[in-house]
């Protein structure tokens, strides 16, 4: 078996098979050298279990540059400028950083699924973390959209229009880190599946004016009907002290109410206004 790099010559010849057939081994060699790279003997196993390693590893620099060089895309960055001063660290190396030379990193599932195989043939122990690894690759489509201008969380919202589609869809601000035994959206789409209508986090707030505050009418334990909510009230304003939180449900209807909605706080677009 030979087990090389993908792109160029490769950087190592690895040369397996029956380790008694010493004659087969040598001229098997022979072909190789005039390559003038190193050559390494071993068992079958040790150089599948080479192989995958090298893979694995070469697929994920590959999948996390396209990664790096999809956000600079995004953010008007020059990715390839961001990759060569990032590759001059030895600890980087300049592998996958290059655009167009390396082979888009598909092959990680593929090297991942068999790695697995391979690890698991001949053991009853399985092992999960490289099977969740493997899982999360498909678990979800990632998009990475630019608010070019911060116009509110409302236009935020609307750039993410065409990703959504015909869907219920959660939005979660990184701004509000929230504790629970249950998640805070598991609460919320449980909600959502109860009611079928889309559903804001809340909670009691001391400043009325840092908030989208709500007026409604409590129907379960912490579960309110809204009737009204408006962002940032003054004290005399406000209709309660029950804020909105940064985590939502809302469907696809919102997006049409944040196109007609007029700018309010902050000359911004605001969600709680569109609601």
């Amino acid at each position: 078996m030979r087990a090389t790099k993908k792109t160029s010559l490769p950087k190592i010849e690895l040369l397996s098979g029956n380790i008694y057939d010493r004659r087969s081994g040598n001229a098997l060699e022979g072909l190789y050298k005039p390559l003038n790279k190193p050559i390494f003997r071993t068992d079958l196993k040790t150089a599948e279990m080479v192989k995958y390693a090298s893979n694995c590893l070469l697929a994920t620099k590959i999948s996390y540059w396209n990664e790096i060089f999809s956000i600079c895309k995004e953010l008007g960055i020059s990715s390839q400028k961001v990759a060569d001063i990032t590759a001059i660290d030895p600890r980087v190396g300049k592998y996958g950083s290059v655009h167009g030379k390396a082979f888009g990193g598909k092959c990680l599932p593929k090297d991942l699924k068999a790695f697995i195989d391979f690890a698991e043939r001949d053991q009853n122990e399985k092992y999960e973390l490289l099977r969740e690894v493997k899982d999360i690759s498909s678990l979800v489509d990632i998009h990475y959209i630019r608010q070019k201008e911060p116009k509110g969380l409302g236009d935020a919202i609307l750039r993410a229009e065409k990703y959504v589609g015909d869907e219920p869809f959660a939005v979660l601000l990184g701004a509000d880190i929230i504790k629970g035994t249950v998640p805070c959206i598991k609460q919320l789409l449980d909600i959502y599946q109860k009611h079928g209508s889309p559903v804001i986090a809340v909670e009691e707030v001391k400043d009325v004016s840092k908030y989208g505050i709500i007026k409604g009418d409590e129907i379960d334990r912490s579960v309110y009907v809204i009737k009204d909510i408006i962002e940032k009230p003054s004290p005399e304003e406000a209709p309660s002290n029950i804020g909105a939180i940064g985590r939502y449900i809302l469907t696809p209807e919102i997006f049409d109410c944040i196109k007609k909605t007029p700018l309010g706080n902050g000359n911004e677009t605001q969600l709680t206004d569109a609601i």
